[in-house]
């Protein structure tokens, strides 16, 4: 089995290399192109392509061409580009769980769309703040976002952007424990996507499988990952890839290789996005390891490595570490979400080794928080916004067909005065 499972990761770290390589070489060919005479707008395009490029492998460098790309645009005076680069700074820090930058860079490019009536960009920023207030936790904000966002998407009957605002609203669902509704949202989500697009599909399929694992049902979860991973190392894609490998440890029931997935992730996560909210949870979840086996009788039975300490203290020591870590950078994030289950993790861990003045802070923190982000007002608020949206459609599809119906009686009233006018221009004729 060990043999076997080397020889898979072998094949994939090679596959997964000359994957990044064909990326890169396109990418060193666009960065080549800006040495040479471009016109202002395609050289613009050339920056964005870029930053493009490296958003799924290097942030920094992403960013980087992000900011060239800004300057150069704003050099041109040319608001729409300006507001292109807007968005795509603000993507790139909600993937660096830099929360409040992301959402200054969104807003002055909705503002943008918003003055330029862009309605396509206007609804892909809205999503995009969305997402913001989501990996925040402040999902009421959010669901208002995405609904705005469906609301234009479907008046333009674009397809791309139905499906983007389906998947997010999912989400919102998923984090309220809503996980039928959210199965309903992310399999309608797929009817939309384009068979070519790739990475679209490997973001539904991810979504999916994580609604299968908060329904307790891991063999439909292990399907949807595995379809989600493949797409993700076609596309080179290491976000999608560490992704899945956090998510991959939640239900693996096997320690090593539990532990295996999980510290895989945050090897790319520490490398790409650290306070990203998937890698704060799974910073959580290593400790949780760490501080399960230190209360367990199983420490016996589990072969002392460098990643795992061979007595409780080690271990207890290892599980704080990673903690500390998680809680600063749910902090500097304002990851309320995140930093609620990191603090009640640290209460548990203070609990164990005696602290109960700390466990007891640590743990009113978490109730305080959690009671709040997940009360059942934040519910009520999210179910009538939902309401008022499904509302609305129907009202409009009532709207319609009163006035289909109010069109087709001034037809028929139409059709019966022209055949009175033809019978009295017949009769002037007669006459």
């Amino acid at each position: 089995m060990a043999k076997v499972l080397a020889c898979f990761l072998f094949l994939w770290v090679v596959t997964l290399g000359m994957t990044q390589v064909a990326i890169q070489s396109e990418t060193d060919s666009l960065i080549s192109l800006l040495s040479k005479p471009l016109d202002d707008t395609l050289k613009a395009r050339t920056y964005k392509k870029i930053a493009e490029q490296y958003s799924v492998s290097d942030l920094t460098k992403a960013m980087a061409y992000a900011h060239q790309g800004l300057d150069h645009v704003t050099r041109m005076k040319w608001k729409k580009g300006i507001a292109v680069f807007y968005t795509i700074l603000g993507g790139l820090h909600n993937e660096k769980g830099e929360y409040t930058e992301a959402l200054t860079y969104l807003q002055k490019a909705y503002t943008i769309h918003n003055a330029n009536q862009d309605q396509y960009n206007k609804a892909a920023t809205l999503n995009s703040i969305g997402s913001t207030y989501q990996r925040s936790s402040r999902f009421q904000q959010a669901i208002d976002s995405y609904i705005k966002a469906l609301q234009i998407a479907e008046q333009l009957k674009d397809n791309y952007l139905i499906s983007l605002c389906l998947d997010n609203i999912a989400i919102v669902y998923n984090n309220q424990n809503h996980f039928d509704k959210a199965l309903t949202y992310h399999l309608k989500s797929l009817q939309f996507i384009s068979p070519q697009d790739t990475a679209r599909f490997a973001t539904g399929y991810a979504s999916i499988a994580t609604t299968y694992v908060n329904k307790k049902d891991t063999t439909k979860a292990h399907d949807y990952y595995e379809k989600a991973l493949t797409l993700y190392k076609e596309t080179g894609d290491s976000i999608g890839i560490a992704t899945v490998y956090t998510n991959f440890s939640v239900i693996e029931s096997d320690y090593y290789q539990r532990m295996k997935y999980k510290l895989q992730a945050q090897r790319i996560w520490n490398k790409q996005s650290p306070a990203n909210t998937l890698s704060l949870s799974n910073i959580g979840n290593i400790a949780i390891e760490y501080l399960h086996l230190a209360q367990s009788d199983t420490l016996a039975r589990v072969k002392a490595s460098c990643e795992v300490p061979a007595n409780r203290a080690a271990l207890l020591q290892k599980a704080a570490q990673y903690l500390e870590l998680g809680i600063t950078l749910s902090q500097d994030a304002n990851d309320q979400g995140n930093l609620a289950f990191l603090r009640g993790l640290r209460a548990e861990l203070a609990a164990e080794k005696g602290d109960f003045r700390k466990a007891y802070t640590d743990m009113q923190f978490y109730h305080t928080i959690n009671d709040s982000l997940f009360s059942q007002e934040t519910k009520n608020q999210i179910a009538e916004t939902e309401s008022k949206y499904e509302l609305g459609k129907k009202n409009a599809e009532i709207a319609i067909q009163q006035l289909t119906i109010a069109n087709q009686q001034k037809i028929r009233l139409g059709l019966l005065i022209g055949i009175g006018l033809l019978a009295v221009i017949g009769g002037l004729l007669y006459w």
